[in-house]
């Protein structure tokens, strides 16, 4: 599989920064495999004492078996085109 493009949005966080950005964000680009990005949901999961595989989470979520909790970890999933292993039922 090849890689993800994330784009996040770095805000300045120092006062002189700040004043001579006057409101401007810096971009940063994270790029991350596929087995990056389930890696992230399952450790995510883990952390929340939730015992899922990035599947079964994903799942779970979409099945109505777990709240907005987890949304941000689920939105990882987001990332990954819609014909990925992941959403595909057993």
């Amino acid at each position: 599989m090849g890689w993800v493009n994330v784009h996040l949005n770095v805000h300045l966080n120092s006062a002189p920064a700040l004043a001579q950005a006057r409101g401007m964000m810096e971009l940063a680009v994270l790029e991350l495999t596929r087995g990056e990005i389930l890696t992230r949901i399952e450790k995510s999961a883990k952390q929340r004492g939730l015992l899922y595989s990035a599947p079964e989470l994903v799942r779970a979520y979409r099945d109505g078996r777990l709240d907005e909790t987890v949304a941000d970890v689920v939105a990882l999933a987001a990332l990954l085109p819609d014909d990925d292993p992941l959403f595909v039922r057993p």
